[in-house]
Formats: C-alpha cells, structure tokens, sequence
C-alpha cells in the first residue's frame, strides 16, 4: 500500500490525476494522445521501481471502461458511472438467495453479510441505494455472532424493492450531483407533502412539488447531524422512516436534494413559509424584525423532562431550581432562583438543589455551594449540570476536588439534552447590553491570546495548584480568604508544594499565582517583595534543590548508528526518522515538529506538509516556520533550508521525499509527521506527538548503547547546535 500511495503521489506531481486501488491505478486526460503519454509513463515508473507489470491486464484509452466493477463513460456530455450488467445480475441474485433461505425460517449469516457488502459498494453510485441497507447491517449487529439470522419484515421489504430502486437509480448519482446550482435555482429549508418555502438574496419564495420536477434543489437545515443523514439517505433505524419518506418524494417528483447548513433565523422563517402560509410568514417576520432570538448565557436551557425526572428519582427529589429565567417558564421546582436571586449569593442550605449552570458563571455558584455545604453539612445537596470542559476553571476545580463533587453522569456531544430555549415575551431587544456583552468577550479573547500556549498551560497549573490548596484548607476552617493572598497563605502553599513537587516547579507555580491575582483585578506584590515569603521559598531551595542535569546532546556519529536501526517499510518509524534527522540538521524545538499532547493537534505551531517546498532540483528542501518560540504573533516567516548529502543515511532531504511519497494524499494542512494508530479494525494515520518523539529517541538511543535517560527531545537541537558551533556557524542563525 506504501508503494501504491508513492506512485500515486508521484503520477500527481505530474499534473495527472490518478486513482489507486491495491496494485489497480486509474488515471484520466483530456485526449487520447495525452492519456497514450500517461500509460506510457506509469508503466516506465512501476518499472523503475523492479516491479514488474502485467500488460495484458493494461487497458488503453478510451471513453468507456470498467474498474473495480463500476462502468465509467465519457460518451456523452458529462462523465457518467454506473454499476455493470454483470455485476446487477449477481447481486440480484443473492438477494433471491436470501430470500428463499427467509422463507424457510432464517439466512445464514455469510450469505447477508456478502449481500450487504456488495449494496453498500453499489450504492456509492446508485443513489439512494444505501437506504435500503441500514436495516440489515443493524439486525447484523443486533444478531451479535450467530451463524443465522432470522429476517424482519422490514429487511424483507427492503430486498423486495432491489432491484427496481437499482434498475431506477444506476449511474445518475455523479450526473446530478455534479451539475452546477445556477443562481436563479431557489434555495429551500423545510419542506412537506404540498410543497417547500425559501429565503434568497433576501427574497422569499414558496414552490409546490410539481413546480421542481427535475430539478436540482439546494435545502438549507441547520441541524448538522440532519444534514448529513438527509445528504447521504443514511442514519440510525429510528429516522429511516423518515428518510423514506424523503427518497419517495424525491423519487416522485425527480428531485435531487443538496443539503447545506442555514443559520437558525433563515431556518425560522423558511418553515413559516413551507406551510404556504404568506399571512403568518408577514406577522413573524415583522416581530422577528422588531426582536433578536439570540440569547444570553445567563438565559438557560431546559433539561428534556423525561432526563430531569430519571435524575430526579436518583438523587432527589430536588427542592430547588438555582438557574432559572426570570419568566420561570423552565422551571421543574416550586422553588427557583432567577438572575435577580442570582445562585451566585443565595444561600443553599438545607437544600437539595438541581442546577443548568450557565458557563459565565458556574465557578461563582460552585463556590457559593461549597460555603454553604461547609456552614450546613447535613441535608445540604446539589446536582448540577456542567460541560467537561478541559481548561475551564468551575470543570477544573470539580476534578480536584473528587471528596466533594463526584460525577455521576456524563452525555456525549450530540446527545438531545435541552428542549427549546425559554425565551421571555417575544425576546430579547438588542441594544447596548448586547454590544457591551460581546465587547467584554471579544476584549477577553484578545487578552487571553497574549500569552502562548505553553505559558498558559504552566500558568493555569499554578493556578489551579493554589486554588485547590485554599478550597481544601478553607473547608477546614483554618485559612484567610482567596484573593487577594496574604503572605501567611503564600508561606502555607509554599511548604505545602514542597511535599510534592521540586522547587523549580514551586517557583513556576508562584508565577501562576500572580497571573491569577493580575487577571481578577487585584495588586500583586512580587515575591522578592515579601520578606517571609522569599525566604521560604529560597530555604525550599536549599533543602530540596538539586543540580540541574540537560538533556545530552545527539551526534553525528550517534545518528549513523541508529540509521541502522530504521525499518524505512514502516511509516511510523519512516515518519521518527525523517523529525530527527529535521529537529537535528534544521536545529527545530520540538514544539515544532510535534502535537503537545494527544488531540491538540495545532497546524499553526507545527510543520504541515504545505510547509515543505522541494527546490527544481532536488538538491535541497525549505521549510517553512510560521510559529516558534521566538515567532509567537506571526510577525514573520523564516524559512529554514536543508541541503541534500548524497549517498549518506543521515540525509533530511531523502527522508523527507520518502516520508511525502509514503503519506501521499493527505491534505496540505494536515500534519509533516505521522504515526500509524489503529483503532478497531482500521488503522489511520494521527500527528506524531511530543512523547512519541521522545520515546522514539530513548528506544533508538538504548538500542545503540547510549543512555536513554540522558536524551530527550532537545537532544535534536542541542546536537545540531553543538556540530554547528564547530563548523563556526553564528550562534545567530543557531538562536532563529
């Protein structure tokens, strides 16, 4: 497959447009002269490579062929594909198969798994053919192993109809789905058994179905997840009736739908319109005009009554609703605060309270709550809603704190949690409270991006460190307030820390300390400042400091030996080579050829593939770095070269060809270095990551002898400075 993907990379470098299959390779040209040169071309290529090629499997050029089963035509005005005789008449007769084998009772497994797998293959050209498939790859999950399958009647009507949606629907997917939207085509939203209503260019419009036929039409649906499903005729079990509904229209009518996403106020009046009701639009539309439905964060959500009541059960019953509207229109309590009340400063005692905690503020009420459950222990509870939030503080401090909060539930992203917003007398008015709440957060996104993201993360740690100690010891009774911290609290902290962590580390988490302070408004007097503080700290030092020991740096010679140790077949050992020999000749951190962690994957900070720019050539490579340490607001682009050494193992530009040729086809801002992680069955290729690289390194350095804790990730740069200074290279360059 590595091989395959190269000789694909390779043949679209050339301007050729290629699809690859296992050892298959379909390319396209305009004439029959340029795609003769292309044959020609790929074949001297493959060749080159020792493998031998079969020419009397090679096809020529022409206007009509077959691969992997699917017909391709250019005979008429467009490109057409379609599913071949041959291949209709076996899977018609599998399906017969499995019906006489449902009529004697049950179907051997094998037999609807093989059925299932050629619809699905078939229905990436005939459309609407996936529908027909849902059913029985989810009576195949419900069966879980057995060897035969009893059939639903909905699964058997499904096969029923094959062969006519087949006969219908092959090879016009790619027809219509590749036609231009002219501008004078409608676009519309919401649509039932009459017709379908729209907003254009600021224009409304209603169309009943038999104003359509044969038409493309574009529908706007401002659900994502409704979107896709509509998109694809592909969803749970629950919504195919549904989307039967919806391919039986399309059907009817000779309609092809192309779903996009519409913000929620044009979807609001497009449904109004769908109803063909002009007199109801009008009255809407005008209040809509005299209103905003945007909403605020203090103005909450209601819980879907039936998950209220299931946590009700558990962990009720509730005697208060702390966030609710001022309307009271959502709530599920006798007793309910509203903003007014504000959660923030009422007292919970005694109370077993339910809260949808609105984000601005959740960490004051969880506060609040925390107090009143230390003044009243017993019959003092809550339950409350909040998003795990990685990074937020009111999530931080629920995880640091597990004697006092515990999780009992999680939701997945996605899951149906709210029923309609509570909205208050027709909305809300946008005026200067709106504007001056959306400068607040604006103004607070600028001031968040001041630091970079390493600086944050030891700033929040800090922070989170000093907030948690103060919660606990507060809870005891024997601690002053928060902020601003006095000198005694500073000294407690101090010594406490130096139980678990190294007086560097202490030192970092004083800096977060301040940051905490200057970010809630308050003075921050410096440390050197503080007579009893400083002299804590510096006896921690004295008590637990130890010499710092760097990280050793790699050399030439040390790189030479691990070359032997690279299987280059691998791409995730291709991938580890290719970032040392990078980090080390390029003198990269290794921020900027890795993922700090797993999932935060940042293609501004680290190297993507458009990021690499081969010279004519091919005797050297630029790499572009557009964030670095010393890079941090964009404020230019350096461009570091890498010259090639021919002959030698240790050369960046070779490893570098070879890593772009064996990941050929991903995007261009997709990550330069990749690892190949397998997930189920699949195995998909995910950035290389800071611990990857540095686990890599160790691995490589004990397998030549070396110590590998002694090495690291700075090991790349470290080395590559060191062999630098002795070329007499300026430590200017060495410092970019």
């Amino acid at each position: 497959m590595r091989y395959t993907r190269a000789v694909v990379g390779w043949m679209q470098a050339q301007g050729v447009p290629t699809v690859e299959y296992l050892d298959d390779f379909f390319c396209v040209a305009d004439t029959k002269g340029e795609a003769e040169e292309i044959l020609m071309m790929l074949v001297e290529f493959v060749t080159l490579l020792g493998f031998k090629v079969n020419n009397a499997k090679c096809e020529g050029p022409g206007r009509r062929m077959e691969f992997l089963g699917v017909i391709l035509s250019t005979e008429g005005e467009r490109c057409t594909e379609e599913i071949s005789e041959e291949r209709i008449a076996f899977v018609l007769r599998q399906a017969k198969e499995v019906e006489e084998q449902a009529t004697q009772g049950a179907v051997r497994r094998k037999l609807l798994e093989s059925l299932l797998g050629l619809l699905a293959f078939c229905g990436q050209v005939v459309w609407g053919l996936s529908l027909y498939t849902r059913r029985g790859f989810a009576l195949l999950t419900a069966s879980g192993r057995r060897p035969w399958v009893q059939l639903s009647l909905a699964v058997s009507e499904d096969i029923r109809v094959l062969e006519r949606v087949i006969r219908l629907y092959n090879g016009r997917k790619v027809v219509l789905f590749r036609e231009d939207v002219k501008k004078d085509w409608f676009a519309t939203d919401a649509s039932g058994t009459k017709g379908m209503g729209g907003l254009l260019d600021e224009s409304y419009f209603l169309y009943s179905w038999d104003d359509v036929r044969r038409m493309v039409v574009v529908i706007r649906i401002d659900n994502q997840c409704a979107l896709r499903q509509v998109d694809k005729l592909w969803g749970p079990v629950d919504y195919l009736p549904l989307l039967d509904q919806i391919f039986y229209l399309c059907a009817r009518w000779d309609v092809r739908l192309r779903p996009v996403y519409i913000n929620t106020k044009d979807n609001l009046l497009a449904d109004l319109l769908s109803r063909l009701d002009l007199r109801q639009f009008h009255l809407e539309h005008r209040a809509f005009m005299r209103a905003s439905i945007w909403r605020q964060d203090r103005d909450d959500w209601m819980l879907h009554t039936s998950l209220w009541h299931e946590l009700d059960l558990e962990f009720g019953p509730f005697t208060l609703d702390s966030c609710v509207v001022v309307s009271r229109a959502n709530a599920v309590c006798v007793l309910s605060w509203s903003k007014e009340e504000d959660a923030r400063v009422q007292a919970f005692d005694g109370h077993n309270a339910w809260g949808n905690l609105p984000f601005s503020i959740m960490l004051d009420i969880l506060r609040n709550f925390i107090r009143c459950k230390r003044r009243q222990q017993m019959g003092t509870a809550g339950t409350f809603l909040v998003p795990v939030w990685d990074g937020n503080e009111a999530w931080e401090l629920v995880k640091a704190l597990p004697d006092v909060f515990k999780v009992v539930r999680r939701w997945r992203s996605g899951t149906h949690l709210f029923t309609a917003p509570a909205l208050q007398g027709g909305g809300r008015c946008a005026g200067a409270e709106e504007v001056l709440e959306a400068l607040q957060q604006e103004a607070q996104r600028y001031e968040g991006a001041a630091l970079s993201d390493n600086t944050k993360g030891s700033y929040n740690t800090g922070a989170r460190s000093f907030i948690t100690f103060c919660i606990y010891f507060s809870c005891l009774g024997c601690m002053a307030p928060l902020l601003p911290a006095t000198d005694e609290t500073l000294i407690f902290f101090i010594t406490f820390s130096s139980w678990f962590v190294a007086p560097d580390i202490i030192k970092s988490y004083m800096a977060g300390v301040r940051q905490l302070h200057l970010q809630r408004g308050f003075e921050w007097r410096p440390v050197a400042q503080r007579h009893r503080v400083a002299a804590t700290l510096q006896g921690v030092r004295r008590f637990w400091g130890k010499p710092s020991k760097p990280v050793m740096p790699l050399t030439l010679q040390n790189l030479a030996d691990m070359a032997k140790c690279i299987d280059l077949q691998d791409v995730t050992s291709l991938s580890l080579w290719a970032a040392i020999l990078v980090g080390f000749f390029g003198l990269f951190r290794k921020d900027n050829l890795t993922e700090g962690k797993a999932g935060a994957w940042n293609s501004r900070a680290s190297l993507v593939r458009d990021d690499v720019i081969f010279t004519e050539d091919g005797e050297a490579v630029w790499l572009r770095v557009r964030y670095s340490k010393t890079i941090q607001c964009g404020e230019r682009c350096h461009k570091a070269p890498l010259r090639r050494v021919p002959g030698s193992a240790l050369c960046p530009v070779a490893a570098l060809w070879t890593l772009m040729a064996a990941t050929a086809g991903r995007a261009g801002d997709s990550a330069l270095f990749v690892m190949e992680k397998v997930s189920g069955r699949k195995a998909q290729l995910v950035p290389l990551g800071h611990g990857d690289l540095v686990k890599g390194i160790k691995a490589l350095g004990s397998a030549v002898g070396l110590d590998p804790d002694g090495y690291a990730g700075h090991s790349l740069r470290r080395g590559g400075a060191t062999a630098a200074l002795r070329l007499d290279v300026s430590s200017v360059y060495i410092k970019m």
